[in-house]
């Protein structure tokens, strides 16, 4: 898939305070440093079942950055039926960044995993069996804003073509056993988790400069920013979560760079828009 944007290379994440001065004016004027506009993407690829040894998984690709990600299913006894929380697992590994990647875990669960119905995951309501999902990613190059856009629509991608086959529970022949499980082979169609796949929400990173929204935020650029917010809109256009970008690269921000909260409504509504033609140009990329 491809995002409106030419290809361009990424910036490092040290810059100088001039480099900072001369790319907040930049971003101030509608210019970035590579020529692109503020709501320009980098073209984007993603391709699909690239993993064998997965249930499901995705590369996605843009500029130096690799986003490799693999689903694996497993069936777990719960504790507690009626409890299901917590089926949908994931981690994340940067060789490079390893603490950034910890951070990138928890935005990634905050705004993509908390809220899901993981009810469909359930294989019988009356049995305290279900199955759980590992997304395990793997990421190369720096760890800057729009990985965490990124990311989603990688997620996005595997789980389009996840597969979960149906199960049935056998009741135990004697008391005492515990009840085991079935798999029904000749049922293609599976386990219906379509309920889920369609929740997943995407997350848009949106930075603020002056009065500019700015997409495709570089770890440069996000440092010029007054804020950086990810916000995760569902398909229907919801708002499910959000996100304030604050990590090691932000270390050195003061009070003076707090987010204007009156620039707040405008870039919800940015997002909202930013998320639909992301949604579409996933949709007309994937099979």
């Amino acid at each position: 898939v491809v995002i409106m944007a030419q290809s361009v290379g990424n910036l490092g994440t040290l810059t100088s305070e001039a480099e900072q001065v001369f790319l907040s004016n930049g971003l101030t004027a509608g210019v970035r440093a590579d020529g692109r506009n503020c709501h320009d993407r980098r073209p984007v690829s993603i391709a699909t079942d690239t993993i064998s040894a997965a249930n499901s998984s995705s590369t996605l690709h843009c500029d130096d950055t690799d986003i490799i990600v693999g689903i694996k299913t497993d069936v777990v006894v719960l504790p507690d039926k009626d409890k299901h929380i917590g089926l949908i697992q994931l981690g994340i590994e940067c060789p490079e960044q390893p603490e950034e990647a910890q951070q990138l875990q928890t935005a990634l669960t905050v705004l993509m995993m908390r809220g899901i119905d993981e009810s469909c995951l359930l294989i019988d309501k009356d049995e305290p069996f279900a199955w759980s999902i590992s997304i395990d990613i793997l990421i190369t190059g720096i760890i800057n804003p729009s990985v965490v856009e990124l990311s989603s629509l990688a997620i996005i991608a595997a789980f389009r073509g996840l597969w979960i086959p149906k199960v049935t529970i056998i009741p135990p022949l004697e008391e005492g056993e515990k009840p085991s499980i079935n798999l029904e082979e000749g049922d293609s169609r599976g386990q219906d988790i379509a309920p889920l796949v369609s929740s997943l929400p995407v997350c848009v990173v949106c930075g603020i400069n002056g009065p500019r929204m700015v997409v495709d935020v570089s770890a440069a650029e996000a440092k010029c920013c007054r804020g950086v917010l990810a916000v995760g809109v569902d398909r229907k256009g919801c708002i499910v979560s959000m996100w304030k970008w604050q990590m090691i690269l932000r270390e050195e921000a003061s009070s003076s760079m707090a987010m204007d909260p009156h620039l707040l409504p405008e870039l919800l509504t940015h997002a909202q828009d930013e998320a639909s033609n992301l949604f579409t140009a996933l949709h007309e990329a994937l099979p």
